[in-house]
């Protein structure tokens, strides 16, 4: 089965604003729509008053939302992730002379935009005889080589649980199977009544440790997915580690979304991990969690 996505302001998928493949620190999959004409604005001059051209560095925030409801009720937020074009050689099309990226330019891309929350529209354009070029095929196959070391030997938690800030002291407050739900992600389904790949925090419960056996593992990459049939929700949060007894702030973002990935220079060397949700639209939905040895 093949699928089309409509993007530039179609039906699917909105541009990122640059075709460089540069996203926002916070990529939120929406915009403000008006909903009587279920338009993504009413106007043009309406978007720069707003803020919200193509190129604003803030697209879904609670400060646009609320500038957004300040001027008129029917401006809504409307579910639109990003898409980012970027082109394989430095011009648009085929030409003989053009560089094209590297392996490493391009798996840095990846890493980039689908790590954080935005399709990756990868342009590869043929020669006058039809064909993709070696160069461009040696680039393409040493990204994918590179992408998929870094997710090559998965580790898996033995225990998930959650906890919360009670009574001055972390404390937990779901220690049932239902967090583990996080780590299979096999049968995901847009009706709930079909799978159970995601997991809703309890009201008392922002803070998720993952406890590794087989003493301190190796981690060279970390992805994290929001279950998104329930809304991107995730505002700002941390990863932490436990290192020689103490925790070490190892990556934090705003957003998740789709995906957010981080990839370590350096190995984290741990047996313990947590995830600190410290922002939410509400409970935050978690699809999937999963973890990878450097």
């Amino acid at each position: 089965m093949q699928y089309c996505a409509i993007g530039n302001c179609g039906n699917d998928v909105r541009w990122v604003g640059n075709e460089a493949g540069y996203v926002r620190d916070s990529e939120w999959s929406v915009i403000l729509s008006s909903l009587p004409a279920d338009k993504q604005q009413s106007s043009e001059e309406d978007a720069k008053r707003l803020g919200l051209h193509y190129e604003s560095n803030d697209k879904g925030s609670r400060d646009i939302i609320n500038a957004a409801s300040n001027i008129s009720e029917d401006w809504q937020v409307k579910y639109y992730p990003a898409e980012s074009d970027v082109r394989i050689r430095s011009k648009w099309f085929w030409h003989a002379k053009d560089k094209v990226k590297s392996a490493k330019q391009l798996a840095d891309l990846y890493i980039t935009n689908v790590g954080m929350n935005s399709h990756f529209l990868l342009n590869v354009a043929p020669n006058q005889q039809g064909i993709i070029e070696e160069k461009d095929i040696k680039s393409l196959m040493g990204m994918k080589e590179i992408v998929d070391k870094t997710a090559k030997n998965q580790l898996m938690p033995a225990k998930v649980v959650t906890s919360g800030y009670i009574d001055g002291k972390i404390q937990v407050v779901d220690s049932t199977q239902a967090p583990d739900a996080v780590l299979y992600d096999k049968n995901y389904s847009s009706n709930p009544s079909e799978c159970y790949t995601g997991y809703a925090l309890p009201d008392n419960g922002y803070i998720m440790d993952f406890m590794f056996n087989n003493g301190v593992q190796s981690f060279g990459r970390i992805d994290i997915r929001e279950d998104l049939r329930f809304s991107q929700r995730i505002e700002a949060f941390e990863v932490w580690a436990l290192v020689n007894g103490k925790w070490k702030l190892v990556g934090d973002n705003t957003i998740v979304g789709n995906r957010k990935i981080f990839v370590f220079k350096n190995a984290i060397k741990t047996n313990q991990l947590r995830f600190v949700f410290k922002q939410s639209r509400g409970n935050p939905h978690i699809r999937a969690v999963q973890f990878f040895e450097k």
